[in-house]
């Protein structure tokens, strides 16, 4: 599909992820810190709106974990970007598949013992396995990149004004979840919520086969001479043709596995687990 297309440049230009490049990381923690630090206590005062009565003190006890992993995650999300723009996405693919069985094997640890604690403190821990292992293969890849160095508000300035315009996407992604959740546990309760995580991931899941083939196409554009609009438009509507063919086909076999698949996970029929599927 990119016969012709030329090889993408790995000399990376000054400040991308070199010694001063961290910035990114500190600037977004710092940011995302701040942020979460005053939506705290708001969100525990939240929380009585939108959680049944007898499980708001459970709630109130696992929010912090809760902002714990998103903070990680946030800062593991740099590293994950720039093994995408050196083109390794399989590395950050087995990165992320590799923290899905760490979480898997530290719920079945830790839950027995602790509950539901034990689920909130194996994302905590999920999130810091992810982030250091996308660190070190950054750096492998990366040489020049060893960890926290200095301060640089010239790439600061220049990242801000590039990332600007995705931000409005990026905000409203990261309200869509929180948002459903909290309108699902207010009106339909505890359980509707846990059938419509069941089914996010499933969904979230099979359409990661058809995403991540698809993310080379920032690199690859990025990749090509300044001003060459005629090749990026073919590298994109090649790509767009082929997302929709493959994900015509994954999500109808999605849809008519769906009925077993429940079978398989509750052992039992669950018409809303089927239903928040199907919607999904």
């Amino acid at each position: 599909a990119l016969e012709g297309v030329p090889e993408p440049d790995y000399i990376l230009p000054d400040g991308f992820l070199n010694p001063d490049g961290d910035t990114v990381v500190l600037a977004l923690a710092a940011l995302m810190g701040g942020l979460l630090l005053t939506l705290y206590l708001p969100s525990l005062a939240l929380i009585g709106y939108v959680v049944p009565a007898g499980d708001v003190p459970l709630a109130r006890e696992i929010l912090p974990y809760a902002v714990a992993s998103l903070w990680i995650n946030v800062a593991a999300s740099v590293y994950s970007g720039g093994l995408d723009r050196c083109m390794r996405i399989d590395l950050r693919c087995l990165a992320t598949a590799a923290s899905h069985l760490v979480l898997l094997t530290l719920v079945l640890i830790l839950t027995p013992g602790m509950g539901l604690h034990g689920v909130a403190l194996a994302q905590v821990l999920q999130a810091l396995g992810l982030l250091l292992a996308t660190w070190w293969l950054l750096r492998v890849q990366l040489p020049t990149l060893r960890g926290t160095q200095r301060w640089n508000s010239r790439l600061l300035r220049e990242m801000i004004g590039y990332g600007l315009s995705f931000q409005f996407i990026s905000i409203i992604n990261m309200l869509f979840e929180p948002m459903t959740k909290a309108l699902l546990s207010k009106f339909g309760g505890l359980s509707a919520v846990g059938f419509y995580e069941m089914a996010n991931k499933l969904v979230l899941q099979s359409r990661a086969l058809i995403v991540e083939g698809s993310r080379f196409l920032v690199t690859a554009v990025a990749s090509l001479p300044e001003g060459d609009a005629t090749s990026a438009r073919e590298i994109f509507a090649t790509s767009y043709r082929l997302t929709f063919y493959v994900a015509a086909i994954v999500f109808g076999l999605l849809g008519v596995a769906l009925t077993g698949v429940c079978l398989v996970w509750l052992g039992r029929y669950e018409s809303t687990f089927v239903q928040f599927a199907l919607l999904l």
